[in-house]
């Protein structure tokens, strides 16, 4: 009762041993501080980063989803994402924004978007990962095409190449990549050369149409 009160987040038994067991209590701990804006005590802290080895080693497949990106579902997207930085998870698992975490260049206009973002709706998965994935598509695509076909090769070329593919290459991700690839490509082209009123038109054909206008208004 006093941990609620005080809002602090602590293992009901020891932290060291408990995470060596079951790491998925570990990304539990720092999920649900970030949702409900606890601390973590000093203790559980040490033992977090002491432990974070576990996680990559027995967390696996739908298992990483469900642990580590169910967060940014739960209303509370920013401080997921601040949390996840804090305490060493996006370094293991958020593995394609290596070099962008913790520069101001990309957190300062990234943490607004999902700022805007979340105050319009519901943020999902695929429109938190979008948002924090967009600064390092659009490095990517500089030179380049923006056409779905670009945008799906450039993504699937980081994912290998960063070891993001590992993390996120489960059964029920398939619909989420998808979503993601679509609401960029909507956001390249809103943000591309001029659309003609038939272009755009088509464009609005597409069902992700509204997510990546959303994207647009995020970053402007």
């Amino acid at each position: 009762m006093h941990d609620l009160r005080d809002r602090v987040v602590r293992t009901v038994y020891d932290a060291n041993t408990m995470y060596a067991i079951n790491a998925s209590a570990l990304i539990r701990t720092v999920r649900f501080a970030a949702r409900y804006g606890f601390d973590i005590d000093a203790a559980t802290t040490t033992a977090i980063a002491d432990n974070m080895h576990y996680c990559r080693e027995t967390i696996s497949g739908a298992m990483n989803n469900y642990y580590i990106c169910k967060g940014f579902g739960d209303g509370c997207v920013r401080r997921t994402y601040q949390y996840y930085k804090q305490y060493g998870i996006a370094d293991y698992f958020m593995l394609g924004l290596k070099g962008y975490i913790g520069t101001d260049a990309y957190e300062e206009p990234m943490l607004k978007a999902l700022d805007y973002i979340e105050s319009k709706t519901k943020v999902t998965l695929e429109l938190a990962m979008s948002a924090m994935y967009l600064p390092v598509m659009k490095a990517r695509l500089a030179d380049k095409e923006r056409t779905l076909e670009t945008i799906t090769a450039v993504w699937d070329e980081l994912e290998t190449t960063s070891g993001q593919k590992e993390v996120y290459e489960i059964n029920d991700y398939y619909m989420e990549r998808t979503a993601m690839l679509n609401i960029w490509y909507v956001y390249f082209a809103l943000t591309g050369s001029s659309l003609s009123t038939e272009a755009l038109e088509n464009l609005k054909q597409n069902s992700y149409y509204a997510k990546g206008e959303l994207l647009v208004e995020a970053y402007q």
